[in-house]
């Protein structure tokens, strides 16, 4: 995601009435709670939040992922892979930004698909009214003005499809064969697995880097403190 997109999704987020304040995104939506209640605020009838608990352990966290990837995701049609979760959980930067652009795209496609079938079912002469227009869809959708955030980068490429769904809901028949579609798709989660697995070799190095620096640190500071108390002692 690029700054445009980022900036757009901290806008939507903000438009949202939360129960806490948000300072800090990767520490505020780890253990899910806050997650919970944006899908409520657009689609309350999948959403029950006695179920979620505010949380500080990773364990607990994860337990309140899991009922919504049982409870919540599974009807919006959304899978978040688990190493992503314990990415969102143990507060790796970037990675709960991408998993609330998907939410955010299963929403409008959840909400765009209601839409639809209710037309379909008690169909409607045209009136002057103008909610069938893109930009009246957009606004009931809770979408900015801007056009959606594209798709997330490497962290996790699955959540592609979400976007091909909304553009094929709008008009564009696709060609493809369904289950090609369904093997390029696992072949992308594959591929988006060894990234993660990847990212997180290079994270543990890092950190391991930053220790040795820091040990190299407190060593020099305590040579400087020994030189500095032996030159007052030669000095009295």
């Amino acid at each position: 995601m690029d700054d445009k997109d980022l900036e757009d999704l901290y806008a939507w987020i903000d438009e949202i009435p939360l129960s806490r304040q948000k300072r800090n995104i990767s520490r505020d939506f780890s253990d899910g709670v806050l997650v919970a209640e944006v899908i409520r605020h657009f689609i309350p009838k999948i959403v029950e939040l006695h179920n979620y608990q505010p949380a500080s352990a990773v364990k607990q966290k994860l337990e309140n992922w899991h009922v919504l990837q049982r409870k919540v995701f599974k009807k919006l049609r959304l899978v978040v892979p688990e190493n992503v979760l314990e990415g969102v959980t143990q507060q790796t930067p970037g990675v709960v930004e991408v998993v609330l652009n998907n939410i955010r795209l299963k929403i409008q496609q959840y909400l765009l698909n209601e839409r639809q079938g209710s037309n379909t079912k008690s169909p409607k002469p045209r009136t002057t009214d103008h909610t069938s227009s893109p930009r009246a869809t957009k606004k009931t959708l809770g979408v900015h003005a801007a056009s959606p955030p594209t798709s997330p980068n490497k962290i996790d490429e699955e959540y592609r499809a979400p976007t091909t769904t909304i553009n094929r809901s709008r008009g564009k028949k696709s060609s493809e064969d369904p289950y090609s579609i369904i093997e390029a798709q696992k072949k992308e989660l594959v591929d988006c697995h060894e990234t993660i697995g990847i990212l997180k070799l290079k994270i543990e190095k890092l950190e391991q880097l930053l220790a040795l620096k820091d040990q190299k640190i407190d060593g020099q500071t305590t040579i400087l403190v020994i030189g500095f108390i032996l030159i007052v002692l030669c000095r009295s």
